[in-house]
């Protein structure tokens, strides 16, 4: 008796289980979670309001509105999350072959299972996701999805396993692709293989092809990991970044040092390129994808290299990334172009509340900002050996940051120079002394020679004895 019950019980747990995948055949998908506002579209054209638990039939579109998203879960226990501003569309989901999922516009980040759908083949993709550029073959990982129509730009970050990726040529962007065709585009020569924590991109005015995987920003990385909603700055999301380096010292002057081989390997092997002959391009490792424009900001040259993540860091006078959502912040006072070039944003007040709005400069006749020509591949700054791909920043200021005024001091002219005038000293008067007596000349007197005696000359006194006498 008590094994009947616990049959009955499980059959009907079973049929409860069912019930959310079969009221309908065509029916692949469910609604697990809803936050905000969405809208579903069906093949006949009709829309409605999603709401949770609502069954989603094969070929149905899916669309958020803004800080809102979706959680499908599919047949084969795979979860998908529709983020803001998104659409996709259920293009196949058979049992027995792989799923077949569109990226109309914004963000995905699905979870697959490895080993639940009945398929024969294990050594092809599980799941295919593509946008109108690129295809991605996914045999069971974690893994998020961006796409921007108005650059036709994709991006795939790699969180766990492993996910294929391959670039759609313009040839064949219009057509309805199936199982067959999107596993040869995956299995290209030129598609690539990315794996945990690396990312790669279609920007096919840089490369027909997809870059070669290198690391995401580890801050970006973690951020987004943690952030399965893909809001910006959604609260619900408690696991941060956690950085070994405390705030406001920088990096590369506290990590351990590895020795100088080691060095010179891992730089190496960060650096990015990009080969003119086969078009293959490698951003450095340690750059941030601008999750909107899905542009990729690399680290430009000299940038510093942290040898624990073996990654170049960008210095945040290009931009920051969310540690809550991890969405790439542009410098105060521009904008990431569709294009990927920096633009001037500009504020203004709408209805007497201030607002704050990203004008497009082009638009504007103001002949004092000059519009942001289109970027072509020869405009990024690609260095064969590290192919950085930062564009540069314009030369003009935000207007909605004002300088401060710089008071330049006058010169002072030196003071006029004050001759000071000679003053001769009066002449000193010698003291008179006894050299400067005129003293009265005393003649000697005359000599008086004696009288002749007439005594023999012999006898005869010598004339200088006779003087001494007289002088006596």
């Amino acid at each position: 008796m008590k094994l009947g019950h616990l049959f009955f019980i499980f059959s009907l747990l079973l049929s409860l289980s069912n019930y959310c995948f079969a009221t309908n055949e065509s029916d692949v998908a469910t609604v697990l979670l809803l936050r905000g506002k969405a809208k579903i579209q069906l093949v006949d054209g009709k829309e409605n309001e999603l709401t949770a638990n609502q069954a989603i039939p094969v070929g149905a579109k899916i669309i958020t509105n803004d800080k809102s998203f979706v959680r499908l879960i599919f047949i084969d226990k795979s979860t998908i999350n529709v983020g803001p501003l998104s659409s996709i569309q259920i293009q196949a989901f058979p049992k027995n072959e792989a799923g077949i999922i569109k990226l109309i516009e914004g963000q995905i980040r699905a979870e697959v299972t490895k080993n639940y759908m009945e398929m024969e083949d294990h050594s092809k993709s599980k799941l295919y996701i593509h946008t109108k550029t690129s295809a991605m073959g996914i045999r069971g990982t974690d893994f998020q999805v961006n796409y921007n129509p108005a650059n036709q730009n994709s991006s795939l970050i790699v969180f766990e396993g492993k996910v294929a990726m391959g670039h759609i040529d313009r040839s064949i962007q219009n057509e309805v692709f199936i199982q067959n065709h999107l596993e040869s585009i995956v299995s290209n020569t030129t598609a690539v293989l990315v794996k945990q924590g690396q990312f790669s991109a279609v920007n096919l005015n840089i490369s027909d092809r997809a870059t070669v995987p290198t690391k995401l920003a580890p801050k970006q990385l973690d951020a987004l990991k943690a952030n399965t909603t893909g809001i910006d700055g959604d609260a619900a999301n408690k696991k941060q970044f956690r950085d070994i380096v405390p705030p406001g010292i920088d990096t590369s002057a506290v990590i351990n040092k590895p020795g100088i081989g080691i060095i010179k390997a891992d730089i190496g092997d960060a650096k990015g390129f990009f080969n003119e002959q086969t078009h293959e391009y490698k951003p450095a490792a340690g750059a941030i994808i601008d999750l909107k424009t899905v542009n990729v900001v690399a680290p430009p040259p000299g940038s510093a290299f942290d040898h624990v993540t073996k990654t170049f860091v960008i210095s945040e006078t290009l931009g920051k990334v969310d540690e809550k959502s991890g969405q790439y912040k542009t410098p105060t006072g521009y904008e990431l172009s569709n294009e990927g070039q920096f633009a001037v944003a500009r504020t203004e007040k709408v209805n007497a509340v201030a607002e704050v709005k990203t004008i497009d400069t082009k638009k504007l006749n103001d002949p004092a900002i000059p519009a942001i020509p289109a970027i072509s591949k020869k405009d990024y700054n690609i260095i064969p050996d590290t192919a950085q791909v930062m564009p540069p920043a314009p030369a003009v200021e935000a207007p909605v940051v004002k300088s401060p005024v710089i008071i330049t001091p006058p010169v002072l002219a030196p003071p006029p120079e004050i001759k000071v005038p000679v003053v001769t000293a009066p002449p000193i008067p010698l003291p008179k002394t006894a050299t400067n007596v005129n003293l009265p000349v005393i003649n000697p007197p005359p000599i008086i020679n004696g009288p002749d005696l007439g005594l023999p000359n012999s006898i005869k006194p010598k004339k200088k004895n006779l003087d001494l006498k007289e002088k006596r």
